[in-house]
């Protein structure tokens, strides 16, 4: 198809417009993803290091916050992100520090959109590219440094363009200036030489057949001092050759200390976009062989077998291969832009993408617009524990969740820890020691006395390294819970006996059966259960539990309608952390559900039909495919609306066969319909 000049001009300016909305949109999209409310553990040890370089304006050398190896050296290698980390906090709190994050971020796929532009493809293809791999990466979209490295990585690759052309004098300068800043950022440095060393080979395979006489050649001569200039840049550090050796480490040797979901490989479950560009790429890339260069298969072999060894380097095959699989992508389309009534299937590629990424993320699509508030993650980062324990005094040696420690190192660095996430500020030893430990709760509590540990402070979470069901009820006494933490103190310590005779919990506590307590508690351990479930409720508002106990106490006692108010604010705090932390099931709270098909059964009994109507559909709304749910609701409507009963009992058959309550709830109606 021949094109007049001033067709050429209008596509030239369409283009002009399009290009800057498409990197827009890509970059407000990858930001949205990323402005969700700070729960990484590693958060606050940087945190905590920013804090120490900036008061003593020097770099720490060896671990600072520890009773386990606080000789051990430790190489800062993040720390002017984590002075910058510290000076966003603050300044602004961690509102700001998650607005920068975002931006970050934004600006991160905003590049690639660019890159992928300038390497040729169209602006539906490169934005269809640019959201389908923001959605893929939104897991590792956290306040570490390395989404400096997915900044500077995407503006690497945008520098370096098209790997056959080689760099002018200033691009090389620029990428230098990048690198030494990045550097001093992160170790990730590394991927930016990476992706200039498969640029260099690419040039080399290029010109092979001049033999030495093309590596004399121009462009082979300044794809040379490209590498080596970054090289040099990189090692503008305080670290110099040791953020390297820090860097292999972490993409090598990182087993033999600890084993890490983000070092494990990535599965076609959990990275399934990964998969089919890892599978689609050398396809198209063949396809549009003419187009790209020896660089672009190095890189996309080298960060292939990178990512599918970790999960943690997906990111970065998404920045380094996108752009060339973008003007893949594009070539096969320019081939069906060919006939005209195909001109325009491009522009349905970025929805398309989208809504493909969005049904393949390990998260529902409305998680996206719903997610998105400031602040800390109030069930996941425990900080309202950790004041408590600061109010109350308590100090010593403490064992703080492999997920915490951080925020005690940070929110009270005078009180030590056992062990952190910064794998290198420690020896293997002490993470074998502690792998060991939790073997048993015998083993454990000798770990405790051998390094006389004397409280401790856990998040809600049951992982490795957290101390999860370790704790003996009868050497701890657990004197504050709420939604996300928890704080336990050693019987044996006298300084602590006051604090356990005022606080601690007897009956009410994080893995508490409600509603088999409310049967089967009685006198005295029923009076404290209801006792702690309102200093619970008191102290914190989001839990839901206390406010379930204190419902059914007032159903027990009649008191339908305070009941039915308990249970409500119950459904909002669960409803609050379904918005955060939706369960795949979809149920929201299947504690608070049944208990709300136990007060719709008090209301039928009290006449109150249309009420239990309400308190029904509320259960259902709670726990939709819960048997136990709907079993309850059997029963609840059983001498009202046999027919109602009759249903709900079959739906928890449904949901799971066999159930025996809902079986006899069935014979039960089937016996009185036949009488």
């Amino acid at each position: 198809m021949r094109y007049t000049l001033p067709t050429v001009q209008a596509l030239r300016a369409r283009s002009e417009i399009v290009s800057p909305l498409g990197a827009l949109l890509g970059g407000a999209y990858a930001a949205l993803l990323a402005f969700r409310p700070l729960r990484d553990p590693d958060l606050f040890w940087h945190l905590a290091v920013g804090r120490y370089v900036a008061e003593h304006h020097a770099l720490p050398t060896r671990n600072l916050w520890s009773y386990t190896a606080p000789d051990q050296p430790f190489l800062a290698s993040s720390w002017l992100f984590d002075l910058v980390l510290h000076g966003l906090e603050r300044a602004g709190g961690f509102v700001l520090l998650q607005a920068v994050l975002a931006l970050v971020v934004g600006a991160t796929f905003a590049v690639l959109f660019l890159a992928s532009r300038r390497r040729g493809a169209s602006p539906a293809v490169a934005l269809a590219i640019c959201l389908a791999l923001a959605t893929a990466s939104e897991a590792r979209f956290t306040p570490r440094p390395q989404v400096v490295t997915y900044l500077f990585l995407a503006l690497t690759v945008l520098l370096l363009g098209r790997p056959a052309e080689a760099p002018r004098p200033r691009v090389i300068a620029l990428l230098a200036l990048i690198l030494a800043v990045w550097a001093n950022m992160h170790a990730g440095v590394v991927f930016g030489l990476g992706v200039v060393g498969c640029c260099v080979v690419g040039a080399m395979f290029e010109n092979r057949s001049a033999g030495w006489a093309g590596l004399a050649a121009p462009p082979s001569r300044r794809w040379l001092i490209t590498g080596a200039c970054c090289l040099l840049a990189a090692m503008v550090t305080p670290h110099t050759t040791g953020l390297l050796r820090y860097a292999t480490f972490h993409l090598g040797e990182v087993n033999r200390v600890v084993e890490l979901g983000e070092f494990a490989t990535p599965t076609l479950r959990d990275s399934p976009i990964f998969w089919i560009l890892l599978v689609l790429a050398p396809l198209l890339f063949f396809g549009a062989r003419r187009r790209l260069g020896p660089g672009d298969w190095v890189a996309l072999v080298a960060f292939g077998v990178l990512a599918a060894r970790a999960v943690r380097v997906v990111v970065e095959f998404f920045l380094v291969v996108g752009p060339p699989f973008a003007l893949a992508l594009a070539v096969q389309f320019e081939r069906l832009s060919a006939a005209p009534r195909l001109r325009r299937v491009p522009w349905v590629l970025p929805p398309a993408a989208l809504a493909a990424s969005l049904a393949l993320a390990p998260f529902p699509w409305w998680h996206v617009f719903l997610r998105p508030r400031p602040g800390v993650d109030p069930w996941y980062v425990p900080m309202a524990a950790l004041a408590r324990a600061r109010d109350w005094g308590i100090a010593g040696r403490c064992f703080a969740g492999w997920d915490v420690s951080g925020l005690v190192e940070w929110g009270a660095p005078e009180d030590k820890v056992q062990i952190d996430p910064r794998l290198l500020a420690y020896p293997p030893e002490v993470f074998h020691e502690l792998g060991e430990a939790e073997r048993s709760p015998e083993a454990f509590d000798a770990l405790v006395r051998r390094h006389d540990i004397e409280w401790a402070f856990r998040s809600q979470r049951f992982m490795r390294y957290v101390g999860a069901g370790m704790f003996l009820p009868d050497r701890w006494a657990i004197v504050y819970w709420d939604e996300s933490g928890l704080v336990l103190l050693r019987r044996d310590v006298p300084r602590f006996q006051s604090l356990i005779a005022a606080h601690e919990y007897h009956e009410l506590l994080p893995s508490s059966p409600v509603l088999e307590q409310w049967t089967n508690l009685r006198g005295p351990a029923r009076e404290r259960w209801v006792e702690e479930a309102h200093r619970l409720a008191a102290t914190s508002p989001r839990l839901v539990t206390p406010r379930v106990a204190l419902a059914l106490d007032a159903l027990g006692s009649g008191r339908l309608d305070e009941s039915r108010t308990l249970l409500n604010q119950a459904a909002g705090s669960a409803r609050e952390l379904s918005r955060l932390h939706p369960q795949p099931d979809g149920s929201v709270s299947t504690v608070t559900s049944i208990a709300f098909t136990l007060l719709a059964k008090a209301l039928v009994s009290s006449g109150r039909l249309d009420e239990a109507d309400g308190a029904s559909r509320e259960a259902v709304a709670l726990a939709p495919r819960s048997a136990d749910t709907w079993t309850g609701l059997g029963y609840a409507w059983m001498g009202a609306n046999a027919a109602r009963a009759t249903e709900a009992f079959h739906t928890a058959l449904r949901f799971r066969a066999g159930h025996p309550s809902a079986q006899a709830g069935l014979e039960r109606l089937q016996g009185n319909s036949g009488r």
